[in-house]
């Protein structure tokens, strides 16, 4: 089995874009959804299927930017979906 990408800063899911503590570090939101707060970086992407494409590009983007961790929204288990979140998983190391 070969090894997923996975940035070196960490990534943490949530369901919840209310839900963006990131305990006072530099922060990167990427999701579907506005978060609260002010992350040092966000990316709002149109649909879940943009988010699965563009994941791994805006995941070295992000790594590069200084941000020093990353908060990502879990997508709905539907359709694309389904992959999106094992990929977040597999990035995350969980």
């Amino acid at each position: 089995r070969y090894r997923h990408y996975a940035p070196k800063i960490p990534l943490i899911m949530t369901d919840d874009p209310c839900d963006t503590e990131a305990g006072g570090k530099k922060w990167a939101w990427i999701g579907t959804s506005e978060p609260t707060g002010s992350p040092f970086i966000k990316i709002i992407f149109k649909d879940t299927e943009e988010y699965a494409k563009e994941l791994f590009r805006v995941l070295r983007l992000i790594e590069k930017s200084g941000a020093e961790i990353i908060i990502a929204q879990i997508p709905d288990e539907t359709g694309i979906g389904r992959a999106l979140k094992d990929r977040l998983v597999r990035a995350s190391g969980i």
